[in-house]
């Protein structure tokens, strides 16, 4: 089987658990934008597959993300993002704001944050699966089509409680969504539970953020 979660690369190891050092940012008096949502700002991201020794090709899809405008909804602003993603059948359409340094939907559901770097940001049971957000992966610098970039990585786990997924994740999978500054969304992943091990990745090729 596989699964797909939105909002944006490869863990193949234990939630946390860490290969490297990563630098800690430091602590800062405004809270810096990682979720522009200025109107008319656009990303595109190209996909690629990654085998578990690195090798890597891309797979020929070309998604586009834009923010359309606003809307209010309760006594709130909230961006409308509009695009295609992954196969999707459909272009989707949601509505987030951004809440000091929270990435937030309009039912209090937080998808990211520039602040806070130890508490679950969202947690949810189905039966023996339970997922989770966390922010990982403070300041690791990520290379995509368009630049380098130090990041910030909303990860998104559904970890499975009465056994693993497969050999290939065990029983955490794990997607990464990671942000860089006053940029946006640079690389995501899809990591596939069906026992190939090869891991999708969206990296951001070009982007806009308008004034």
């Amino acid at each position: 089987m596989s699964k797909f979660f939105r909002g944006t690369g490869v863990v193949l190891i234990l939630l946390y658990s860490c290969s490297k050092d990563k630098p800690i940012l430091e602590p800062r008096s405004v809270v810096p934008d990682y979720t522009p949502m200025s109107v008319g700002s656009y990303w595109v991201y190209d996909w690629y597959s990654v085998d578990t020794l690195g090798n890597e090709w891309p797979i020929g899809l070309t998604d586009s993300v834009y923010i359309a405008g606003d809307t209010i909804i309760g006594n709130d602003t909230f961006a409308i993002r509009v695009g295609t993603w992954y196969f999707a059948s459909q272009p989707f359409r949601e509505y987030w704001r951004d809440s000091a340094g929270y990435l937030v939907n309009p039912w209090g559901g937080i998808s990211f944050s520039a602040t806070n770097f130890t508490d679950t940001l969202y947690m949810s049971n189905m039966g023996q699966v339970k997922k989770y957000r966390v922010m990982r992966d403070i300041g690791e610098v990520v290379t995509v089509p368009v630049g380098t970039f130090r990041t910030l990585n909303a990860a998104y786990v559904w970890e499975k409680l009465d056994g693993v997924w497969d050999n290939c994740v065990g029983p955490y999978d794990i997607h990464d969504f990671q942000y860089a500054e006053n940029v946006g969304m640079v690389r995501t992943s899809l990591q596939f539970t069906n026992g190939s091990c090869v891991v999708q990745e969206g990296r951001l090729r070009s982007y806009f953020i308008a004034p």
